[in-house]
């Protein structure tokens, strides 16, 4: 609770590369064991990676996800995108303080055809403490992505909606806790470009480094 506004950058940034990295590593693992469809994956759990997550204190999806909405359903236009088959998504859910311990979030997404809501894929995550603060939830999952993945194949676009409940064990109340919602396709290469894109920016310009030089040399030369 106590973080500031740099602390709270420099952890984005980190959940942003451990969570490429894991998918990125996730879909190298399915180029030697690739299934076909969502149905595969629930008899085969045991061996594939599950889901990666993370949550830091937070109260809008992070710029660079493609996808961002503040409501409960969105249209994901993949017209101008080549997925191929080891493509998959990474999410992310925000979600409102106050959220009590000792209970779960229950997370959802289905796809709408037309007036028609698909059966979708549902997770529960424990709650563990109590949460004071807006936090964003990143992850990536692979009955989600896979399911997303399978519907995107064939079409240049759908219509998701998502949900975030919290369910109270001791009352069995529930209450919806989403705030905004993101997500992104992922494949092979992003993990890539990310990791590039960031030594590029780490290293300065051969032109700012010859200006440097030249102001320290007239320094040295002035004493």
């Amino acid at each position: 609770m106590n973080l500031d506004e740099r602390s709270l950058i420099n952890i984005g940034l980190n959940v942003e590369i451990n969570l490429m990295k894991f998918t990125h590593k996730h879909l190298s693992t399915l180029e030697h064991d690739y299934v076909e469809s969502y149905v595969d994956y629930k008899y085969n759990f045991d061996s594939y990676p599950y889901q990666d997550l993370y949550a830091y204190p937070g109260s809008s999806v992070p710029q660079w996800l493609e996808y961002k909405t503040t409501k409960k359903a969105m249209i994901i236009d993949l017209s101008q995108r080549h997925l191929s088959p080891l493509s998959g998504f990474v999410f992310c859910f925000v979600l409102v303080k106050d959220l009590k311990s000792m209970g779960q979030i229950k997370l959802k997404i289905t796809t709408i055809e037309g007036d028609d809501e698909k059966d979708g894929v549902e997770i529960y995550l424990d709650i563990p403490f109590v949460i004071h603060s807006d936090h964003v939830c990143l992850i990536y999952n692979t009955p989600w992505s896979q399911y997303l993945t399978t519907i995107a194949k064939n079409q240049t676009g759908f219509k998701i909606k998502v949900t975030a409940m919290s369910i109270d064990l001791g009352s069995g109340k529930v209450k919806n806790v989403l705030k905004g919602f993101g997500m992104s396709p992922i494949n092979q290469s992003t993990y890539q470009n990310l990791i590039q894109q960031m030594e590029y920016e780490c290293v300065e310009p051969e032109g700012e480094r010859n200006k440097g030089n030249k102001k320290r040399k007239r320094k040295e030369g002035a004493t």
